[in-house]
Order: structure tokens, then sequence, then C-alpha cells
């Protein structure tokens, strides 16, 4: 027998059109797999990046189990662990500062500044470290505003406020803006721990310690403090507890494990189209060498061999694509991160091929052409030589194993009570992708026992002019069936992905539109800017803005973090007039209820807040605010946006009863009719002369495009790719039925055929093909929107209202088709050139 190597070179010289597509095949699913892995890999560092530059290094913090504060020394055993490096106690009060003739509501923390002048030398804007207890440090920002100067003698005095009355202290230090963050939690004030206790009478007490953690030899991340807790729990009397400290970044890990979410599915379905490509392009292969194969069996070769040459072809084709597919997967990686950069407004580093990605890839390409030719090796094993020789594709060929449909059925069943399951949250949210895929998959296998009675109807219909054409379409068509439901099941994929995904895509970008017009019911905008105000000036500016005439109404939001048990979040403090809707969609009877509710110190919770906090209406929740611990009836469960669904909402009047408000962070604006551009030009210059941003509702509404434009883009590239590969498989299976019916067309053609007629009977056998895939994919499309609005809320925790985009359909259709006939162009014209002569000789 000639070695493997040379008849595998043989057969790519003979057929380099076909094996090429094949290798590019492969290229796809490596690429589409390499680059959503390396985009998902850039969205986890950043999200590991905006941690560390949020909350500092990693830690952890010890709290009253009930609430209210305790004694310090209750932790100390912690400090024996050899983890744990350093043991801060702290403290925090509001209080109001006094500069210069000016004043501040400012939030005061208290702790061991000795402890970490050494470690936190670097926080230092200017200045030194409190030396007594009479000497505090104070927010750059803040110092700014205040007018306070560590240069003049009397310009850094400033009167703190406490339970014993005022007290006048000497700035020495200036942090930075960002210096302390790990310990701050927005405090602008820093002094120590003695002086802080001495002037609110805590008597000794604290309300957190702080852990930090080091490691040589095993550094702790934020990631592994999930698993420190318990390790360290029991360490502590039953009541203090261990928690994670207060999180600014809740709102882009929400985010980014949506995007995340997305990736795995669309790389999914992109993959199973590619593996259908695969499957289909090898079995091609296969069939057209059935001659070849049995000729070299007839001479003495095994079965065995064969199967060898085969998976030694398939090994060559998968690692040769897998090559290729690396730095495709990089330039679909760079791609993604440019798009996912824009929606996540983080800083996403360069794509990068470690030694891991490459083994990774080499392996999934090989692993992909084996996986798509077992079932062709299978076939080759039982090659007849004299069955293979009285025909080039025996009809036996095309047999399809009732054994292979009961595995489908059994396999959709599954699915089906996975997904199931996943409603009821009894199985973890990511089983939604394999299920999704298995229900996918088991439908596919069970196109070709639907194919010979969907093609002989949908002929009928759309050639009943022409029967004829429609006769010979179907006949070539159901004679290779099993290719034929490959080829459609390709397309049922792209229709199905780029229906569902995008349907639901479509739905939450409407609901997002359609919460920010009621959140944000005005036409100008003006936000804080962080040290650039003080509450005499803003009580200046709003009495200016109450004297412009062009305005009807002003109303104002405060957003501070706060904690619902171990969760962080946002709690949103706004003004709810009665002229106005309330800021989520819903029905007027309950919002009639829920303005009632809000209005007798109740709170409102979002879905995902809700969700992830174990919460319902009616219970009572206990909010963290500004270090004071204070409960709350929950109103409803609403759907909102801000800080990634990690937000509860309360008016001004409750929270003015419970909390110290502070200062506002944005004021909402309703003129009266259409604005002017009068009407801007003075609010403009009000913002310029009191240091706050005006945004107009255009501004705000083109923020929001820019973001969800740019991860439509980002999941829309991947739904692309799928039609890319379904306009492959399309354009590889005629191909393969143009050179399988050469001789069949040459005798057509002696018995008469034109060319034209040639060319439409190719075409008829891609819109039936196409007309299969819009039947097929079309409901599979349907149905996968469903089912991902179905498992929304245990994915995601929302539930978008659902509607079907017509329009999406549509567009989903016609690219089909468009890619189908595009695709059939090459092949139809290879038909018309065949030479009647040689294609009547053809075997």
């Amino acid at each position: 027998m000639m070695p493997i190597r040379f008849m595998i070179l043989k057969q790519w010289r003979q057929r380099p059109l076909r094996i090429a597509i094949t290798i590019i095949s492969v290229v796809i699913a490596v690429a589409t797999l390499l680059g959503s892995r390396t985009a998902q890999r850039l969205v986890r560092e950043a999200e590991t990046k905006l941690q560390e530059s949020l909350q500092g290094k990693p830690a952890l913090e010890v709290t009253a189990a009930a609430g209210g504060r305790f004694d310090p020394t209750l932790a100390k055993t912690l400090a024996s662990d050899p983890r744990v490096s350093q043991v801060t106690p702290l403290a925090y009060r509001t209080s109001i500062v006094r500069a210069n003739g000016r004043k501040a509501t400012v939030l005061l923390l208290g702790t061991d500044l000795q402890q970490l002048s050494s470690e936190h030398a670097t926080k230092l804007e200017s200045g030194k470290w409190p030396a007594n207890e009479e000497e505090i440090m104070l927010d750059s920002a803040y110092a700014r505003q205040l007018q306070v100067n560590l240069t003049g003698e009397d310009e850094n005095l400033v009167t703190v406020i406490g339970k014993r009355g005022p007290r006048t202290m000497t700035v020495v230090g200036l942090l930075k803006s960002d210096g302390l963050k790990e310990l701050r939690n927005g405090a602008v004030v820093v002094m120590p721990l003695a002086t802080l206790q001495e002037m609110f009478d805590l008597e000794g007490l604290v309300d957190r310690v702080r852990l930090q953690f080091t490691s040589a030899t095993s550094p702790i991340t934020h990631a592994d403090l999930g698993k420190v807790i318990p390790e360290l729990q029991p360490k502590l009397p039953t009541e203090l507890q261990l928690r994670r400290p207060e999180s600014l970044v809740v709102y882009q890990e929400e985010m980014m494990r949506a995007t995340d979410l997305a990736l795995n599915f669309a790389t999914a379905l992109s993959f199973v189209m590619a593996l259908f490509l695969v499957l289909n392009t090898l079995r091609m292969n296969f069939f057209e060498r059935r001659r070849e194969l049995a000729i070299v069996r007839a001479i003495g070769s095994s079965s065995r061999q064969i199967a060898q040459l085969l998976m030694s072809e398939s090994i060559m084709i998968g690692l040769i694509g897998a090559i290729l597919g690396i730095p495709a997967g990089w330039g679909l990686a760079k791609v993604l991160q440019l798009a996912l950069k824009e929606v996540l407004k983080a800083e996403l580093g360069e794509p990068r091929l470690a030694i891991q990605g490459i083994i990774f890839s080499l392996l999934f390409g090989i692993i992909t052409v084996v996986m798509g030719a077992w079932f062709t090796i299978r076939q080759a094993r039982k090659i007849s030589p004299v069955e293979a020789m009285r025909d080039h594709e025996p009809a036996t060929s095309e047999h399809y194993s009732l054994k292979l449909v009961a595995i489908a059925c059994v396999g959709w069943i599954l699915a089906v009570t996975c997904l199931l399951l996943l409603r009821a949250e009894k199985v973890p949210a990511l089983m939604a992708i394999p299920a999704g895929n298995l229900m996918l998959i088991s439908f596919l296998v069970l196109i070709p026992v639907l194919l010979p009675p969907l093609l002989k109807f949908t002929a009928r219909v759309l050639f009943f002019p022409f029967p004829v054409f429609g006769l010979l379409a179907v006949e070539q068509l159901n004679r290779r069936r099993i290719r034929t439901g490959l080829t459609v099941g390709v397309l049922v994929v792209a229709i199905s992905s780029g229906m569902g995904l995008g349907n639901a895509i479509s739905n939450n970008i409407d609901d997002v539109y359609a919460w920010q017009r009621r959140s944000m019911f005005g036409e100008f905008f003006l936000k804080s800017v962080e040290g650039t105000t003080t509450e005499e000036r803003v009580a200046d500016l709003q009495a200016k803005l109450d004297e412009l005439p062009q305005l009807a109404e002003r109303s104002e939001i405060r957003f501070r973090p706060c904690k619902l048990g171990e969760l962080a979040a946002i709690c949103m403090i706004r003004d709810l007039p009665a002229n106005q809707p309330l800021p989520w969609n819903l029905p007027n009877a309950d919002e009639s209820k829920m303005r009632a509710d809000l209005n007798s110190d109740m709170v409102v919770l979002s879905s995902v807040l809700a969700r992830r906090a174990n919460l319902r209406p009616g219970v009572m929740v206990s909010i963290e605010l500004n270090a004071r611990i204070e409960k709350f009836p929950v109103a409803g469960i609403v759907q909102d946006y801000i800080n990634g669904g990690m937000i509860l909402t309360m008016t001004t009047e409750t929270a003015k009863s419970k909390f110290n408000l502070g200062l506002p962070n944005v004021m909402i604006l309703k003129t009266k009719g259409t604005p002017t551009a009068e009407t801007k030009q003075s609010l403009a210059k009000l913002a310029d002369d009191y240091g706050w941003a005006l945004q107009s509702w255009a501004e705000v509404s083109a923020q929001l495009d820019k973001t969800l434009n740019g991860l439509v883009a980002a999941l829309w590239a991947l739904i692309a790719v799928g039609f890319v590969v379904g306009g492959l498989g399309i354009m590889n299976t005629l191909t393969m039925n143009i050179l399988e019916q050469t001789r069949e067309i040459g005798l057509l053609r002696v018995l008469g055929m034109s060319k034209k007629q040639t060319l439409v009977l190719v075409f008829v056998q891609v819109i039936l093909i196409v007309a299969m895939g819009i039947l097929l994919g079309g409901s599979a499309g349907i149905t996968t929107a469903y089912v991902i609005d179905w498992v929304s809320m245990p994915l995601l925790a929302r539930e978008v209202p659902f509607k079907l985009q017509y329009d999406l359909i549509w567009f989903n259709l016609g690219i089909c088709v468009v890619i189908a006939i595009v695709s059939a162009i090459l092949p139809a014209f290879r038909a018309v050139r065949v030479r009647m002569i040689t294609a009547v000789a053809y075997e």
C-alpha cells in the first residue's frame, strides 16, 4: 500500500477547493473559540484590576452580627493567622466641617494612623501623617473646596462638629483623592481613632475591623476571599461576623457577568455550526472517494488501514486549520476588545496569545475534525469493494439509523428537563448553554427525517409551474438527505442564533430605553463634580435655578453606597413629584399603590438586588448607610439598570428622617415647553459658575446609544461569523452536489437540456435548501427567543417584556437568502461549464 502521506497529498492535489473549504471551516471554529475566550480573559482581567483600583488590596471586614459597634479586641485573635498582615480598627461618623467661612457635610474616619503611615506613605499628596490627637488629614479635593492650605498659619485650621460640640483641629496632611480607598469608604476626613471615639462618646468601640492579607508564597486575591471567610469565621466570637468590604465595582461585575454569558452562548452556537460544516465536508470527501477507497480495499488493504488513512488526513486538516485559526482568533479578539471597551467603560488590555492558548487551539482544531470524521470513519470501515465499484454512491449509503433518531429524542427531552430545572433554579445558570445547545443539536439530528416530506411539499408549492425542475431537484436532495440535512442544519443554527439571541438583545435594549425615558424625566441634567461644591454653594445654585422662568420643575437624586447584609449596593435617594410617572414600567394600579408605599417610608428594590439578597415585597430589610443601620419594609420589586441592577430606591423625605442626606449628585430640570437655546445658555452659565456639569437629554441618550451600540456590535460580530459559516456550508455542499451530478447533468444535456435550464436546476436546489433553512430555522429561532426569555430571570435576574422583533426576523431570513444565493453562484456556473462528453464518461 502506498504510504499514507502520499495518498493524502494526492487526494489534496485532486480536490484543492474542497480541502481549502474544510480547512477554512476549522479556522473559523478555532478563531471563534479562541477570540471569544481571549476577550473573556481580558474582561476578567479588567474586572480584577477594577476591583484593585476601587477596593485596594484584598481585605475582609469584621462587623457586629446584629449591627452596631463592638469592642475591637474581640477580633485580635485573627492577627495570629499567618495570612493576615494587618488588623485595622475603623470607626465612621457623619459630621460638619467648617473652615475659612465655608462648611461641608463629610464622613469622618477614625483609625490607627501610625499603624498605616509606613505602608501607605505614597497616599499623601502633601504634608505629613498626624503625630497627635489634634492633627487630622483631609481629602485634597475637599481641601481645595474649603480653601485649606498647609502653608498658612491659620489656613490649615478646621472645626469639626462632634457630639460634645465643635473642636478645632489642624490639617497636617492632604490625601490624594484616590488614596486609602480601601479604608476610607467615602470618608474625606481621616483622624486618629481615639480622637473620633472621644468626640462622639464611642467608649472605645468601633464600627469595623479590617483584615489585610499578604503572602509571598501564595498571594490572596479578591477571588480567594470567599474561601477565606469560612476558614477564619470560627476564630471569632458568635457576635461578630466576617464579610467582604463595601464595593463600588458591583455594576461592572454584573455587566461583565452578562457579557461573559453572552460571549459563551454565541461562541457555543458558532462552534456547533463549524462542527456541522466540518462533518458535512468530511462526509463529502468520503463519498466522492468511495470508488478509490474500494479499489484500495480490493488490493488488500484492511478496514483498519482505511480508517487510519482517513484519521491521519483529519488530523492534518485539523492541525493546519488550528495553526491558521490562531492569528485569526487574535484578530477576532482585537475586534471584540475594542467593542467591549466601549461597552464596559473599562480599560481592557491588549489581546495576547499565551502558550496555553496556542496548545489549546491546536488540540481543539484537531479534536473538532476528529469528532466530525468519526461518523465518516465508521461508514468507511464497512465499505464493500464490489458495491462501491458498481455505483458511485449507492442509495443505501444514505440510510438513517433509527437508533440515532431515538438518541436525538432522548437528548431533546434531557435538554428540556434541564431548562425546567434551571427555571426552578435547581441547577446553576451556566447550564443554560449546554442545555440550549443539546436541544438545538437534537433538533438538527432529526432534520434528515423531516426533509423528504417537507421537500416534496415545498417543491409543489414553489415550483408548481415547473414540476420537472422541482422533481429533479427533490430527487437529488433526497438521494443525499443526510448531507442535505447537514447543510440545512448549518443554516438552521445561523438563523436560530441570529433570531434568538438578536431578539433577546433587542428586547433588552428596548426595555433599557423605556426605563431611561421614565427614570430621567426632564430636558436637562446637572451633575455634581467631586470636590467643587459646598452646602452654601448648592443652596445658592438651587435658589438661582428656582428663579429661572424657563424651568417648570427641579428634582434631585443622591447616590449613596450602602449594604444589605453582605451585599454592596447603591441607595438612590430621589424626589418623586406627584405629576411625574414613577421611573419604572408598572401598571397604573400598581404605580399608584407603589407611590403611596414609597411616601410611607418604604423602599423599592431592583430585581437583581432582590434575587441576590433573596428578598420579596412586604419583608423588612436592614440597610447600612453612612455607618448607620435602619430597617425598612420593601414596597416592591422593579426593573432597574443603574449600578448593574444592584440598587434600591427611597424618597428624599424617607431618607431625610433616617440619615444625613449630604449634597445631591444629580438635579433633573424640566422646562416649560420645548427647551430653547437661551434656556441651555442660562443653565450652562450657572453650571460653569458653580462647578457642575450640564447635560441635555440628547447628550444623555447619545451616551446610552454609544454603550448599547458597542454591545450590539460585539455580539452581532459573533452572529455574523455564524452566517459566514453557513455560506461556506452551502457553497461546499453545492460544489460537491455538482461534482456528484456531473454524469446526470451530462446525460440531461445530451437529451436536450440547455445551459440556462441547467443553471435553473441548480438554483432550484439552492432555493429548496434555503426554504428548508428558513422553515426549520425560523421555527428554531422563535423557539430559541422564547427559551432565552423564559430563563432570563435565573440567568440575569431580570424579566424583560417579551415581543417578537419582526424586523429582525425578516433581516435574518433575508441575510440567509442572500448568502445562499451568493454561495451558489460558483457551483452553478461550474455546472454550466461541464462538457457533455466528459460528463457522460464521468464515474
